[in-house]
């Protein structure tokens, strides 16, 4: 249950950033800080100070520990790994692109199920592994692929 709020409160967190007026570009085009110096619960369910950007059209939170970047995450339902799986997406359509291997699930606290794909992202489908379930958020602590997308 506690994980479930806190991932309620970040997707209402990065929701909100649509409505922010003062997003400013940063020195690559395809990039905007939309927030700046805000709390951000990580998949461990830390509040860590970060900020939220767009990069090509996806909206991405980045949080902080001791002034190095832990976790990039993301609940936009534009952005695809490079396996073609997306936030939104259903159990059964995951598991179709994947071709049925599912494997290296982890249960955290007995509620979310977490996956690592090839690419390095992690999936989260926020509940045990149910046919009806949906992919609630895609995140990694791998830099360089955030980086790579810039």
């Amino acid at each position: 249950m506690k994980t479930v709020c806190l991932l309620i409160f970040n997707v209402f967190l990065l929701d909100s950033c649509n409505t922010n007026p003062t997003a400013t570009k940063n020195n690559n085009q395809n990039t905007k800080v939309l927030n700046e110096n805000i709390l951000i619960v990580n998949s461990s369910g830390k509040f860590l100070k970060g900020k939220f950007v767009e990069i090509k059209g996806c909206k991405f939170a980045i949080s902080y520990n001791h002034g190095r970047i832990e976790e990039i995450s993301t609940s936009d339902t534009n952005f695809r790994t490079k396996e073609g799986i997306a936030v939104g997406m259903s159990f059964e359509n995951f598991k179709s692109i994947l071709n049925h291997k599912i494997h290296k699930i982890e249960l955290y606290n007995g509620v979310d199920s977490f996956y690592k794909l090839e690419s390095g992202w992690v999936i989260n489908m926020n509940n045990k592994l149910k046919e009806n379930n949906r992919i609630a958020y895609i995140f990694t602590r791998d830099t360089s692929l955030f980086f790579s997308m810039l």
